[in-house]
């Protein structure tokens, strides 16, 4: 299974994340949190970094913030050519196409918060020690597929992406179980 968040900076990724690997056994997932790509990375396909972390069959990887992030902020901040963030679009698609086709769950999340609560998240973070760290830049959009969650309470957005994630997996594990429906 893959499960990617993708939202404006301050919306709650990380917390939602965090609340959902809490009681997750973890031998079977993992959590890719993308940052810049670095010197080996850009080397390759901007694809490459992501393949790696692509799942086992029974496991799941989570990513904060993934491949969407060609298509938004490498292409508004110049890191690639007009011609490569174009053909970028089409190659997402064939991505998760290969990905879904090969067996994988993909269920991706976009966070979304009006700019004054970002705005007030991210005065908060200049006093608070222990988010002092967290503004990176903002990021993608996710395409068909994904689910929007109105992220204004982060209580309600890491409920709502647990219960869609769980009612996911429940559709999933009852479809492919003969005699077993919901």
């Amino acid at each position: 299974m893959i499960v990617v968040f993708e939202g404006w900076d301050a919306a709650g990724k990380g917390g939602d994340i965090y609340r959902l690997v809490e009681n997750l056994n973890p031998r079977i997932y993992g959590v890719l949190p993308v940052g810049s790509p670095n010197d080996v990375e850009k080397a390759h396909h901007y694809l490459w970094r992501f393949c790696e972390a692509i799942p086992k069959t029974g496991h799941i990887t989570i990513f904060d913030r993934s491949w969407y992030g060609r298509v938004l902020v490498e292409r508004v901040e110049g890191f690639c050519s007009e011609e490569e963030w174009k053909r970028a679009y089409r190659e997402i698609n064939e991505f998760e196409e290969i990905m879904t086709k090969a067996g994988a769950i993909a269920l991706k999340f976009w966070l979304q918060i009006d700019k004054d609560t970002q705005l007030e998240r991210f005065n908060s973070r200049q006093y608070d020690p222990e988010k002092s760290g967290k503004s990176q830049p903002m990021t993608g959009v996710i395409g068909a597929g994904g689910r929007t969650i109105k992220s204004q309470s982060m209580k309600c957005s890491r409920k709502r992406a647990q219960q869609m994630l769980s009612g996911l997996l429940w559709n999933q594990t009852t479809n492919n179980i003969p005699g077993l429906k919901s």
